[in-house]
């Protein structure tokens, strides 16, 4: 209708999307190191379950502990995280969180806080691959041409849409940004 205000919000002015350049960028390095350190936990968790080295109940325990990780808001990660920054040297853990630049901080701890989501797209792709077609392709070679040629693609749409999921969570994430002095997107609009 020719109306200035509307036009302004929907073209966004350099500042607008200078802080959606940066929470995107933000929200794709999170999404890669969780992706990475999900599927290796993921990996390593259901080795140590084939191996039956863990017994039932801490194989519970573990995933219970998981649920509650990924409950617990990234705001707390992070405040958890710098309480370790305060503790005292004299017991050997002093300055175990180191005083990040903003951006890398927000990074370090939502890519800790999203880490259970990564983790069970992860895990479940990985269940899901049947047992079978490892074992024949086992057949012809070992190792990483199987994982990489057959059991990462069949968990591809469960780590994508976990990882999904994970990049929509940092996106919208205006609590972390702000606890480190970092301007959001997200937060932009929450102001507006």
């Amino acid at each position: 209708s020719g109306d200035e205000a509307a036009w302004a919000l929907l073209v966004p002015s350099a500042r607008r999307a200078g802080l959606f350049a940066k929470s995107i960028g933000s929200a794709a390095a999170v999404t890669l190191v969780t992706g990475l350190l999900g599927t290796l936990a993921a990996l390593g968790f259901l080795r140590l379950a084939a191996g039956r080295s863990l017994p039932p109940v801490l194989i519970g325990g573990l995933l219970a502990a998981m649920v509650v990780w990924a409950i617990a808001p990234a705001y707390l990660h992070a405040l958890a995280g710098m309480e370790l920054s305060y503790w005292p040297t004299g017991i050997g853990l002093g300055g175990v969180m180191p005083e990040w630049p903003g951006w890398l901080a927000v990074i370090f701890v939502q890519s800790f806080a999203l880490l259970p989501f990564a983790a069970g797209a992860a895990l479940v792709g990985f269940i899901g691959v049947e047992r079978d077609l490892v074992e024949a392709g086992a057949l012809h070679r070992g190792g990483a041409p199987v994982f990489f040629r057959i059991a990462l693609p069949l968990a591809a749409p469960a780590l994508a849409a976990g990882l999904g999921a994970v990049f929509v969570f940092a996106l919208l994430d205006a609590s972390t940004p702000s606890l480190f002095g970092v301007s959001s997107y997200a937060m932009e609009i929450s102001a507006e």
